[in-house]
């Protein structure tokens, strides 16, 4: 029987090469630890069987030669029970080697890349990984840097893979060029699975070549693949040299999109991008000559700037290889773009891009139900660019520019691509294909689907039709509620005890007032919720008394974390030292996490530097939301999520939301969350701050109630500031001209200014009256009915925390 289930498997390789059926090969049956000697005197046509077992620590390296038509095969027996874990990876050297059924797991590359099509100086010509899985092979930091698969040499191929669970930093998949030209690589019917925002460049899914290496002719081809929700950064296609064609990929609801980055004379055709609405979805942006971009369909995308469902960019004149390229020579044509936001025209105009795009023809392109106030938004000239015979849908009476008319007879095919069918005259068949890869016929059509093709599928990449036949991913449900309840008992040590026999989506209930002491961190491993079963004015009270130097909660890696109705006292016992805050995360951690607390009291610290609210340098949050809380009597900052020092544009938290919270006799910021640098590949982070009340908060010289520095998307609205940054702002900003920071309806009281580097923030009318409150005696800092501010919010609500 194992005889002939190998037989079955080689003849099944064999097959895919389309080698002679009547050769002749050997079969050797081997291990990881010898199949590099197997390997290097086997003989065109060979086939090396890798036994199945689970394999830890390997560097397997494949150097051989094969033939064309006899390839040298190396496959595992059957495919996917070879699994490599911890320290492994994998490098193929030489001509015409296919690998084969590989399975990377519980671990990561000691090199950090895991495929590499090179060993040493040798490079990979004519070779083929196919039907592998890389599966979250990633260190335990986030911002140790490495690439999962690196091409090098020519004519390689990457294809029914699947690669999914990439969250350190560095690109998916790489093609390297080295200063060679014409790689004819091609990347085709792969899977690749979910990649959440990252929060800084260096996160693409696919890159070819580099800005130095930008006009190097690598005739690369990426079609047929499937990404699933790939969202590391703005660029998760990054093509940075010349020649290559993107076509048949589907995006499905992708944080970003496909940018023409470097490079000249690529063609993007036949694509699908799904965006569903979603933030962010980007499309398709365009820097540098000679592109075709043509018959994709674009749904949904709901991006802005450089996500942008469309976008042509301004370029830099006599740019240096690594900044922005005039647009010229383009053809943007037979494009749908259904229900997706605003195309951009000379995006990223400032006092660097002034070269606005010449010779660029936008054509035969099929817009329905656009979601924004006009068509396109023009940052600059645009007399470089012709517009001819493109129709619009559903325009709720927007006046059509010139090159554009309304679309007749809008419907759907059965996979629900919009597409005109106004009755036309036919034409001769002509050489373009549309998206059903099929000629186009009609005289005047516009889109990417041709009527006389409407009831032909569409021949972009499905979910199901890509990826390892093996294997199966199933995503973690990160946020299920496992049903259990564990109570708390007041005490030493029970809410750590709890903690460490907990599962995750385990609810933990303090049971009762009391206080709640621990002599170490509490560390989150997983999904909890930690919630108090009294009244909201009976909470249980959270201290420490352990050795110091770290806070009472702290979320660790894989941890999230929903906490509502406790407070937390951070005076030690006498003699004892004091906790470094009260919540903070892991020193190091590779996934991201999130933080929701609501009715919780912060308060009362023995020295500076420590915080309420705080993160470590390389962590990163999706979302933390504070709601309902009260922070008071500290010396020193509330909520700090600004740990990212250098210049990279890297950031800590995705989106932060702080609504209806009091901040009161703080020695230092209320909010801090900032964004250092002048990258542009991420949307975050993005703040929204209302109904809060700052009183007495961090009045020393240039200081900042709330510091937004970096903030790429930021609306304070609803908020007062009495007696707070009187030694410098209330709200600092240092923004771009094209992020989206907005201050209204907010109360100036004694406060510091407004600070905006553009002075443009301000959007709505702005107080300056004397709040009342009920009883600020004791904390209470809601405004009294005879306060100016009562009922006086946007909502009909208080202004300040109600």
């Amino acid at each position: 029987m194992k005889s002939k289930q190998i037989v079955t498997i080689l003849s099944a390789l064999i097959t895919l090469w389309a080698t002679d059926p009547e050769a002749r090969a050997a079969s050797i049956r081997t291990t990881p630890e010898k199949a590099a000697a197997a390997v290097r005197k086997a003989a065109p046509g060979d086939s090396i069987i890798i036994a199945d077992g689970t394999y830890v620590n390997i560097r397997l390296v494949l150097q051989g030669d094969g033939e064309q038509g006899k390839p040298i095969v190396v496959a595992a027996e059957p495919p996917g029970k070879v699994i490599f874990e911890g320290e492994s990876n994998l490098r193929i050297a030489g001509k015409w080697l296919v690998v084969s059924g590989f399975w990377f797991r519980n671990g990561c590359s000691p090199t950090g890349t895991v495929i590499e099509y090179r060993q040493g100086t040798r490079h990979a010509t004519d070779c083929r990984v196919t039907e592998c899985v890389i599966e979250a092979f990633n260190p335990e930091s986030r911002q140790t840097k490495g690439n999962w698969v690196q091409f090098y040499g020519h004519r390689n191929r990457l294809d029914h893979c699947s690669i999914v669970g990439k969250l350190n930093e560095g690109v998916t998949v790489t093609a390297v060029l080295n200063g060679s030209d014409n790689q004819h690589h091609r990347i085709d019917n792969n899977y690749f699975g979910p990649r959440p925002v990252y929060g800084s460049n260096g996160a693409e899914t696919i890159r070819t070549g580099n800005s130095f290496t930008s006009t190097t002719p690598s005739f690369i081809i990426i079609e047929d693949n499937y990404f699933d929700r790939c969202s590391g950064e703005v660029e998760i296609l990054s093509i940075k040299s010349a020649d290559n064609t993107i076509r048949r990929n589907t995006f499905f609801e992708c944080e970003g999109g496909i940018a023409l980055r470097h490079g000249d004379r690529n063609t993007v055709e036949s694509n699908v991008m799904i965006g569903n609405g979603k933030p962010n979805t980007g499309g398709i942006r365009i820097i540098n000559k000679g592109h075709k971009v043509r018959n994709n369909y674009l749904r949904g995308l709901a991006g802005r700037r450089a996500f942008a469902p469309l976008a042509i960019m301004n370029g830099v004149p006599y740019s240096p290889e690594y900044r922005y390229h005039q647009v010229t020579d383009t053809e943007v044509s037979n494009n749908t773009l259904d229900s997706c936001g605003e195309i951009l025209f000379c995006l990223g105009r400032d006092f660097e891009r002034t070269e606005t795009p010449r010779r660029v023809t936008f054509s035969g392109n099929l817009i329905t139900e656009p979601c924004g106030t006009t068509l396109y938004t023009a940052f600059d000239d645009i007399s470089g660019i012709r517009f001819a015979d493109n129709k619009v849908a559903d325009g709720a009476g927007m006046k059509l520019p010139a090159g554009f008319v309304p679309a007749k007879s809008i419907e759907r095919t059965v996979e629900g691509v919009a597409y005109d069918n106004a009755s036309a005259p036919k034409r001769k068949a002509s050489d373009l294909r549309d998206l059903t890869g099929n000629t186009f016929r009609t005289q005047g059509s516009a889109g990417s689907i041709d009527p006389a093709n409407a009831s032909r599928p569409i021949t972009a990449a499905t979910k199901d039709k890509v990826g390892a036949k093996w294997f199966s991913y199933t995503e973690p449900n990160l946020h299920r509620l496992s049903g259990r309840i564990i109570e708390v008992i007041p005490g030493q040590n029970t809410l750590f005890q709890a903690v460490a026999l907990s599962q995750s989506g385990d609810v933990l209930r303090l049971t009762a007032p009391g206080e709640y002491w621990n002599d170490a961190s509490v560390v989150i491993p997983h999904f909890l919720r930690i919630e108090a079963a009294g009244k909201p004015q009976d909470k249980p009270v959270l201290r420490y008394n352990g050795r110091g130097n770290e806070p009472i909660i702290t979320i660790g890696n894989g941890g999230r974390l929903d906490l509502s109705g406790v407070a937390f006292n951070g005076i030690p016992e006498e003699q004892l030292h004091d906790p470094k805050g009260f919540i903070g995360t892991a020193a190091t951690m590779i996934e991201d996490y999130t933080l929701n607390v609501s009715d919780c009291d912060f308060s009362r610290f023995n020295r500076s530097g420590t915080y309420a609210i705080s993160c470590s340098r390389g962590t990163f949050a999706q979302r933390i939301t504070i709601r309902d809380c009260r922070f008071f009597d500290l010396p020193w900052d509330a909520i700090v999520l600004t740990r990212e020092t250098d210049f990279y544009g890297r950031y800590n938290v995705e989106n932060l939301e702080v609504t209806n919270c009091l901040f009161a006799n703080i020695g230092g910021r209320g909010i801090d969350l900032s964004r250092l640098g002048y990258d542009e590949s991420t949307a975050g982070p993005n703040a929204r701050i209302s109904h809060c009340t700052f009183y007495n908060v961090f009045n020393r010289e240039q200081g900042s109630v709330i510091d937004l520095t970096g903030v790429q998307k930021a609306s304070v609205t609803d908020c007062t500031f009495d007696r707070s940054g009187q030694g410098g702002a209330s709200i600092r900003f240092n923004e771009m001209r094209w992020d989206e920071i907005e201050v209204s309806h907010c109360n100036l009281y004694e406060a510091g200014r407004i600070a905006s580097f553009w002075d443009t923030c301000v959007k709505g009318d702005m107080l300056q009256a004397k709040p009342v409150y009920a009883d600020p005696a004791n904390n209470d800092f809601r405004q009294s009915s005879a306060s100016p501010l009562a009922n006086k919010a946007t909502d009909g609500k208080n202004i300040g925390i109600n």
